[in-house]
């Protein structure tokens, strides 16, 4: 059985009685950084966050993605870290990203039941979701997921920064902020500083009480730990008050 299966159990156990557990699986279960949850009703027990692999591909289909010889080291990265869960497609450089999940499966040795691969082909109508739905997701037991929860890194730096990353200034991912954006991100800063979080940690904990598990496309292993030190923190009801009375609806942008 994979350690994620049984990870928060076992943590919850571990202080009242003494779990005898294989010393192989114990320091794998106690040297993960990640939080697991539950997926819907299925049994599985996934990482939070998930990792997206749409920069692991191959440079020549954007300025902003990895060539194998970074994607399979931040591949073993994230599975070192605990985080399980794979999300991928076969649009990401005509498959490129599902290869170097193979690669990195094979070069490293990861046991195969212990990662949870994630692909997709994309909204055969329409990606918006009905709000009205929204509220029967945790009534069914059904999971949730969100990609771009950062906002393809705007919500990660002050308005003043919006293209320090290459993927910001470069293609279809970029887009001008509008003055209700900019007081978003004003905001998202102060509650930052006030708690010593990077801005990126802001919105993370916000999507804690709401989704099962973000997809961020981690650059880093820095940016990996920075994501998983959010974990077991949550926003106060003022400061999440404070973050959404500035939100104006608008179109939807992105993939149409």
């Amino acid at each position: 059985m994979s350690p994620f299966h049984f990870h928060k159990s076992y943590q919850q156990a571990k202080t009242a009685v003494q779990v005898d557990l294989p010393s192989a699986l114990k320091t794998s279960v106690e040297s993960s950084k990640a939080e697991y949850t539950q997926l819907g009703k299925c049994g599985l027990r996934v990482s939070v966050p998930i990792f997206g692999t749409m920069s692991l591909v191959r440079s020549k289909w954007s300025e902003w993605v990895k060539d194998e010889d970074q994607a399979l080291p931040l591949l073993k990265a994230t599975y070192d870290r605990g985080i399980n869960w794979w999300d991928t497609a076969g649009l990401y450089s005509n498959g490129a990203a599902e290869e170097m999940i193979r690669k990195a499966i094979k070069k490293y040795d990861i046991p195969r039941h212990k990662a949870v691969i994630m692909t997709k082909c994309w909204a055969p109508v329409s990606e918006h979701d009905d709000v009205f739905i929204l509220p029967y997701w945790g009534e069914l037991a059904k999971s949730k997921d969100y990609w771009a929860p950062l906002s393809s890194g705007y919500l990660t730096r002050p308005a003043s920064e919006k293209d320090a990353t290459i993927c910001n200034g470069t293609d279809v991912l970029k887009r001008d902020l509008d003055d209700h954006d900019k007081v978003i991100l004003k905001r998202v800063e102060e509650v930052a500083e006030k708690r010593g979080w990077t801005m990126s940690q802001v919105p993370l904990a916000w999507f804690s009480k709401r989704i099962a598990s973000p997809v961020l496309g981690l650059s880093s292993p820095e940016r990996m730990d920075g994501a998983l030190a959010i974990r077991g923190q949550s926003l106060s009801e003022a400061e999440e008050q404070y973050l959404e009375e500035a939100y104006k609806p608008r179109a939807v942008v992105g993939h149409g």
